[in-house]
């Protein structure tokens, strides 16, 4: 794994949270962060807490901290803490990897 992953926003979006958001986890379109298999907007740049304004990555690539060992390529989906792991039996696909990590290490992450 790379000591440093840039994050790359190829589109991005500012959102006013409904609920506390952390720093670099997959958010809903109910401006929430996700949960497990939640359906996913982006992936915020800053965190928040309701009514803060908080900008999103909707397209590009983004370094985040894995929520369980990830191979690169692996479709990923959001953990019940907005974190990225492997798809498994889960539908909604958030983003893929591009780097691979163990949990606790940084993954680079396409959303597309």
């Amino acid at each position: 794994m790379p000591p440093h992953l840039a994050s790359v926003d190829a589109l991005g979006h500012t959102i006013i949270a409904t609920g506390t958001i952390a720093e670099r986890r997959f958010v809903t379109f109910a401006a929430a962060q996700a949960g497990l298999d939640g359906v996913v907007l982006g992936i915020s740049k800053l965190a928040g807490i309701a009514g803060d304004a908080i900008p999103l990555t909707l397209v590009g690539t983004v370094d985040m901290v894995a929520g369980a060992d990830i191979t690169a390529g692996a479709d990923l989906v959001s953990n019940v803490d907005g974190l990225p792991i492997p798809k498994g039996a889960n539908t909604n696909v958030a983003g893929k990897a591009l780097t691979a990590g163990l949990a606790g290490q940084r993954v680079a992450v396409l959303l597309r």
